[in-house]
């Protein structure tokens, strides 16, 4: 409020507007909190009234008191995804609205230069929107879940690459942030959202499975789905492409940009996808592997998308390994998927 009402010489900075929207996030939790804590409590009532079940109750009873508490704990679950695939397809819209946006506050006269990695946040949203439509499909909501649980990540290093270069241009005298700047800073936090939202999901999940069955890390996806993964995790620390005056974000060049913050977190998330997905149940762990496969692909695709900025550009070491890493993690996922269809 004080840099709206500062004048023509202040104005309001992206912290303010991130931490403004990170209070309404807090605030939107803070309210919703007692009422999911609640309908907790109710799922967990059929569960409560087996184990007080009195000992000459027909087995034809109990059967049905464990059956009417899988299904009421299927229904949270089912709709614990429903949340999370809203949550991914308003994440996707509204990142569709900010590229569409001015991201720069321009003086008058001066045309609106063209942000390329706005084309990666339309793609990451584009992926992401895909991915959560199975979130909706019954029977096989909890199978891609897991994918979309790596996929948001795609969304948040589109929108740190997009803000790299909004931050530079505002060096300039009278360039300021524009709306679709504010409107991407908020898109960042409703992929983490989503992020969460799925991760509530599985974790509902797994609370009615037996996951000891499963248990135990598989030889070939944690060797193979490993270094893919970390191949990948190297590929986003070095440049995606470079030319002789101008060189892609890598972690190379210190102090770390914006954009590079956001292409670490992906290779991270993959990193930790492919250990999760070595000890997962093998349907899940292929979800995983898959996912984090594609958003390497994306990752990767910054290269034709964004590269005609510079004439001269080349392939960089970053586009090589990473490339390499979707490889073997798509090889992991297959074992994975194989390993599945032969417990069944």
């Amino acid at each position: 409020m004080a840099g709206f009402a500062a004048g023509d010489r202040i104005g309001v900075g992206s912290g303010s507007v991130v931490g403004a929207l990170a209070a309404v996030v807090i605030v939107v939790i803070g309210v919703s909190a007692p009422y999911l804590a609640s309908r907790r409590e109710t799922d967990a009532i059929p569960a409560e009234s087996v184990v007080r079940a009195p000992a000459k109750t027909t087995k034809g009873a109990l059967k049905a008191a464990m059956v009417a508490q899988s299904r009421a704990a299927q229904a949270r679950v089912n709709r614990l995804h429903r949340v999370a695939g809203t949550a991914a397809i308003i994440t996707a819209a509204v990142a569709g609205v900010g590229s569409a946006l001015p991201v720069l506050s321009l003086p008058d006269g001066i045309p609106e230069p063209s942000m390329l990695s706005s084309r990666v946040v339309l793609l990451a949203a584009a992926v992401l929107l895909l991915a959560a439509l199975g979130l909706f499909a019954p029977g096989r909501a909890a199978v891609v879940r897991p994918a979309v649980g790596v996929l948001w990540t795609t969304v948040v290093m589109g929108v740190a690459a997009v803000m790299q270069s909004a931050v530079i241009a505002t060096d300039v005298p009278g360039v300021g942030l524009g709306a679709g700047a504010f409107v991407l800073c908020g898109v960042a936090l409703l992929a983490a959202a989503t992020g969460l939202l799925v991760w509530l999901a599985g974790s509902a999940e797994r609370e009615d499975v037996d996951t000891s069955v499963d248990g135990g890390s598989r030889g070939l996806v944690l060797l193979v789905g490993g270094i893919g993964a970390v191949a990948v995790l190297i590929g986003t620390a070095l440049p995606l492409y470079r030319g002789d005056a101008y060189t892609a974000a890598s972690v190379l060049e210190w102090p770390w940009g914006i954009d590079v913050w956001g292409q670490l977190l992906v290779g991270v998330t993959v990193v930790i996808a492919a250990a999760i997905a070595a000890s997962a149940r093998p349907a899940r762990g292929a979800a995983l592997l898959i996912g984090s496969a594609v958003a390497a692909l994306v990752y990767v695709s910054e290269w034709p998308l964004t590269s005609s900025r510079i004439s001269d550009a080349t392939v960089g070491v970053g586009a090589i390994t990473a490339a390499t890493g979707i490889v073997l993690l798509l090889v992991a996922a297959f074992s994975s998927a194989r390993i599945s269809e032969t417990d069944a």
